[in-house]
């Protein structure tokens, strides 16, 4: 299923809240009024909904969410590029740097448009399996943005029901980080009981139940949770990882078997009035020497010089997750995962986003088992993931604090850039030790940072935005440091 942006947007004005509808449909008789989705009173009509719901989603993995899944960690570097992020890559940033805006809104608007389909969808009168297979599904799109959220921003509001006046939208103020698990919890257990294990051709691309309890399992380990995290993890079952590591990311082998939930976007081109739904975070990741559709890399997401010896001889990950690029740049290296040589412009690209894979769910695995004391067990799902990569595995079980490292060292190779590394930082405890020593080992004479960054406790949460603090005061106080 790709999406299809034939949809207007409507913003509320304190959350960023919106709904997706056909324009024939708009009316609005009370200009303080926010339209809430009255045209959804049907089969079709909710189908519609829900496709707007998938597209909400793109803005976010086609724009910030990449800054803040790997240009604060020490995998990659956005100094060079965008202005915005080089203060995410020093931590040297505050609340009004625009990318925290961004991904705010765009968040808070796929779930508003979670909450119509949810909303409105109860009411209606139609196959009710396939009314609670959309509910479901929207279920799953606003706890994938709730779990963003709340990992970025630690207490956030709490809306989990339709706003339609924009009054209103001022009445919500922060909730603690354990209501926000909480509801997530229940929209992914609700939705992994009644979405499908797989669709037809036509529909691939929507949430699985596979997809449900892949993120569930995610939620229940950043959570510290292991027992639940592996109830989750063990039903995700009908994936496989695929022979050819390249072949995961080929726009020709889009929802492959390895992929379990991935934001689709389309190169074909639309016409005006109506916006390409392409992706761009392939030419983000380029260095200004390449170039994707005849336009140069913008460098904005670009790998540091330490994943040139990352790699060990023979790992057949290497070629596709860092290319090196000649000409003295100081980063010459770059993830070649989200390049497409068919792209209509830098803009425009096939290539999806990739939320989840097997491959991640198999090391989540591992590491909940071996938290759970199950060390021995845990060489299982992280051999696998390894003998794909054509390296060593281990035959005998290490320590729990070796076996840690090691899936550490493994997921950071195996998801290279594809937005894990802070949030499994973050999640292990590790961000504030990992991080210093990579300042330290990349400042000084001739290296990449010329004043040693500083990263502290604070750093571990984002701040509210502050446009969204003026806005609504009830946002305040912001996180502690900010």
């Amino acid at each position: 299923m790709k999406y299809r942006t034939k949809y207007l947007t409507i913003c509320l004005l304190a959350m960023g809240a919106f709904t997706g509808c056909q324009q024939d449909f708009i009316e609005l008789s009370d200009p303080n009024r926010v339209f809430s989705g009255n045209y959804i009173n049907d089969a079709a009509s909710l189908k519609s909904a829900l496709t707007a719901d998938y597209n909400t989603l793109q803005p976010i993995y086609n724009g910030p969410y990449q800054a803040f899944g790997d240009v604060v960690s020490d995998n990659s570097t956005g100094q060079i590029g965008a202005p915005s992020y080089n203060v995410l890559d020093t931590f040297t940033y505050d609340s009004t740097n625009g990318t925290f805006a961004v991904i705010w809104n765009a968040s808070y608007k796929s779930i508003a448009q979670s909450n119509l389909v949810i909303g409105k969808g109860a009411a209606i009168a139609m196959d009710e399996t396939l009314k609670n297979r959309y509910i479901a599904e929207a279920k799953f799109i606003r706890a994938q943005n709730y779990f963003n959220l709340v990992q970025l921003f630690g207490d956030i509001p709490l809306v989990a029901t339709s706003i339609e006046d924009y009054h209103d939208s001022y009445n919500f103020g922060r909730r603690p980080v354990a209501e926000i698990y909480a509801q997530i919890e229940k929209d992914l257990n609700e939705a992994a009981a009644v979405l499908p294990a797989s669709y037809s051709s036509s529909d691939l691309g929507r949430v699985t139940s596979g997809a449900a309890n892949a993120l569930l399992g995610k939620v229940y380990l950043t959570e510290k949770k292991y027992n639940e995290a592996l109830t989750a993890l063990n039903k995700v079952t009908g994936y496989s990882l695929l022979s050819d590591f390249n072949s995961v990311f080929s726009t020709t082998n889009e929802m492959n078997n390895e992929i379990i939930f991935a934001v689709r976007y389309n190169r074909v081109l639309q016409a005006a009035p109506l916006p390409n739904i392409g992706s761009s975070f392939g030419i983000q990741m380029l260095p200004d020497n390449v170039t994707m559709a005849g336009s140069k890399g913008a460098k904005n997401n670009t790998e540091m010089p330490e994943w040139a010896s990352l790699y060990s001889t023979g790992d057949k990950r290497a070629a596709i997750s860092v290319a090196f690029s000649a000409g003295g740049l100081t980063t010459p290296y770059y993830c070649a995962k989200f390049i497409d040589a068919q792209a209509t412009s830098a803009t425009n690209a096939e290539n999806d986003w990739i939320v989840l894979r097997y491959a991640d769910v198999l090391l989540m695995k591992a590491e909940v088992l071996n938290e759970l004391n199950r060390t021995s067990e845990a060489l299982a799902p992280y051999n696998e993931v390894r003998q794909r990569a054509n390296v060593s595995t281990l035959l005998v079980p290490p320590t729990q604090s070796d076996f840690r490292t090691a899936v550490e060292t493994e997921r950071r190779l195996e998801l290279c850039l594809e937005g894990h590394r802070w949030f499994d930082l973050v999640r292990t405890g590790r961000a504030l030790v990992v991080m210093d020593a990579h300042f330290a080992a990349n400042t000084g004479t001739g290296k990449y940072y010329a004043t040693k960054p500083v990263i502290q406790s604070k750093h571990l949460l984002f701040p509210i935005p502050f446009t969204e603090i003026q806005t609504n005061p009830k946002l305040l106080p912001n996180n502690p440091g900010y």
